[in-house]
């Protein structure tokens, strides 16, 4: 059987895409982080690593409890996921939330650096609630310290 132009345009192609997504695999890798808070949650941070090395955060999750003025406990689980370029150290820093100072709405901090085979850093949640009768308070988490031990690496 003899191949026509079209046959052979769309052989180099498909050859062509072939080449170009295989590269593209081997281009950047996904590395999954997990581990626990210093109250005992998780947390889970998702990297994308870069063929020129550069290391992006895609995706963070965090567990925490806070407690507020009157004793009032309640556990959250909050995505802080910036595409947050890491320094060359590895380092990051996430605000998300309320303005600094306000008590109004909730405020998640998240600082960490990211290593080769673990990440490590802190974390605070804050937001305004009314106590029982009515009156504002603070509920925070306070410093929570987190570490995470990589887990997985997937070409993406």
């Amino acid at each position: 059987m003899q191949k026509t132009p079209l046959a052979i345009g769309l052989t180099v192609v498909a050859l062509t895409f072939a080449s170009m997504t295989a590269g593209a695999a081997s281009a950047a890798q996904l590395i999954r982080y997990r581990g626990p808070t210093s109250q005992g949650e998780r947390v889970l941070l998702e990297v994308i690593k870069r063929e020129n090395g550069r290391r992006l955060l895609v995706t963070g999750l965090a567990g925490f409890t806070t407690t507020c003025e009157d004793g009032f406990t309640d556990t959250f689980g909050r995505t802080f996921h910036r595409d947050t370029r890491l320094d060359d150290s590895g380092a990051f820093h996430i605000e998300t939330g309320s303005r600094p100072g306000s008590i109004v709405g909730g405020r998640l901090v998240v600082d960490g650096v990211v290593g080769w085979g673990s990440a490590e850093g802190t974390l605070e949640f804050r937001y305004g609630s009314l106590d029982e009768v009515g009156d504002p308070q603070l509920c925070t988490t306070g410093t929570v310290d987190w570490q995470a031990e990589r887990r997985r690496v997937s070409p993406i």
